[in-house]
């Protein structure tokens, strides 16, 4: 299920959208392995994304941000279980039109720092066999600054 709102903020903030989606996934699957159903590899079960851009014509210059919400993937491979979880992580960005021909962006993502954690969990032989430990790693990913220049050179 895939819901999505697109909203004009000219209400508040002239030139403005706010656009906010909700993604819910639950696939079931027969798993030969293990005898039984379980969730399809890639589903990520919720997650919630909102975008916000307002244009300041006049200034030749806009700003926005985006956000997405925690979330989980899990994948099933023949002899292990693979799990990936993250933060809610963030966006912002300006850009300006100012010199001509040329748009100019600077954005930061991971403005919040992102934060992961990869689970394996291992089994002799397949899915069904023995089970044979996990490895846990966390990652994180500090801001990453981004400066974009587009036009014709």
């Amino acid at each position: 299920m895939d819901v999505s709102l697109n909203l004009p903020t000219d209400g508040f903030l002239d030139n403005g959208l706010l656009e906010v989606s909700y993604e819910h996934e639950d696939s079931k699957f027969h798993d030969k392995i293990i005898g039984r159903h379980r969730p399809t590899s890639g589903d990520v079960p919720h997650e919630v994304n909102v975008s916000f851009r307002q244009d300041m014509v006049e200034h030749k210059f806009a700003w926005g941000f985006r956000y997405w919400s925690e979330f989980e993937d899990t994948a099933y491979r023949v002899d292990e279980i693979t799990s990936f979880e993250g933060n809610h992580r963030g966006l912002i960005f300006v850009e300006t039109t100012y010199f001509d021909n040329y748009k100019v962006q600077l954005e930061v993502n991971s403005v919040n720092v992102a934060k992961y954690t990869r689970t394996r969990e291992f089994y002799e032989g397949d899915r069904n066999g023995e089970y044979n430990g996990y490895e846990v790693s966390n990652r994180r990913r500090e801001p990453e600054y981004k400066l974009s220049i587009w036009g014709t050179f």
